[in-house]
């Protein structure tokens, strides 16, 4: 089973290694309801292919953000929070 850890392991590094290539700055999240990638370059988003979405974001911790845009790839959903509503965002 520790190999299967460091397997694990050497997998996510080479996986960040990319994505850091890709990202101005990103981070990584797995949660029982999935995979997400946050992004923070304003362009990055653009990066991912797909279309983008837009839901309501309600955070106490960072009232500044009240929208996160997203879009899935391969199971992983990439976003990006924002202030304010995009017009071209659904």
């Amino acid at each position: 089973m520790a190999n299967k850890v460091i397997e694990a392991a050497d997998a996510f590094n080479k996986a960040e290694v990319a994505f850091n290539e890709v990202f101005e700055s990103c981070s990584f999240y797995s949660t029982v309801n999935g995979k997400s990638v946050q992004v923070f370059g304003e362009h990055d988003l653009d990066l991912v292919p797909g279309e983008v979405q837009c839901e309501p974001w309600n955070c106490p911790e960072y009232p500044q953000y009240r929208f996160r845009l997203y879009k899935m790839c391969n199971g992983i959903q990439f976003f990006y929070l924002v202030g304010d509503r995009p017009m071209e965002a659904s």
